[in-house]
């Protein structure tokens, strides 16, 4: 009978602690998270930047069939917000 107490205890603080909190499952992880309503959808004006073409390679092959896009790639430039397309 305590067990089943403790256990219920820790699922309610457990949920309470998580309740409203958004939880995000991509690497790597964000430094803060906030949702808004609508959505995000990949179009034709999206683009990859990267600071490694292999990465922004590997990331355009994977998105290509579920999106049907081919993605520019372009790379970042130090701290600069000008970029190069690859």
């Amino acid at each position: 009978m305590m067990k089943r107490f403790c256990f219920l205890t820790v699922c309610l603080l457990w949920g309470a602690a998580s309740w409203g909190a958004v939880s995000v499952d991509i690497v790597p992880k964000p430094v803060k998270v906030s949702e808004r309503e609508g959505r995000f959808v990949f179009d034709a004006g999206c683009v990859i930047v990267s600071d490694s073409e292999a990465e922004g390679r590997f990331l355009a092959k994977a998105l290509a069939p579920a999106t049907g896009l081919e993605l520019p790639l372009y790379s970042k430039i130090g701290r600069a917000s000008c970029r190069e397309r690859v």
